[in-house]
């Protein structure tokens, strides 16, 4: 797995209007407590469902452990090329990156 590459530019990412996400997560959403990772999910439409199934199958089953869940991000960092994810989770333990 090779190390991904420094970020050359700047993004951010606009986050639904409240209203928006209580439209597609429901009366359950609490804008003080809901992470911004989950209201940018509620912004992708259709694709909601199947990426809040895809969080509930990683870090709601009892099935995979915290390594498991680990390697996961790791993983799926690397293969998009994410260096903040990698050097967070890597560059903790062993030192920042080369």
């Amino acid at each position: 797995m090779s190390a991904p590459s420094a970020y050359k530019q700047s993004a951010a990412v606009p986050l639904p209007s409240d209203g928006d996400v209580r439209a597609v997560i429901g009366e359950d959403y609490d804008p003080g407590t809901t992470l911004n990772v989950i209201k940018m999910f509620a912004g992708t439409g259709e694709f909601y469902p199947a990426l809040a199934g895809m969080v509930r199958a990683i870090f709601g089953t009892p099935d995979i452990n915290d390594r498991h869940r680990e390697m996961i991000i790791l993983r799926s960092a690397s293969i998009l090329d994410v260096p903040l994810e990698t050097t967070d989770k890597i560059g903790s333990r062993t030192g920042p990156l080369a």
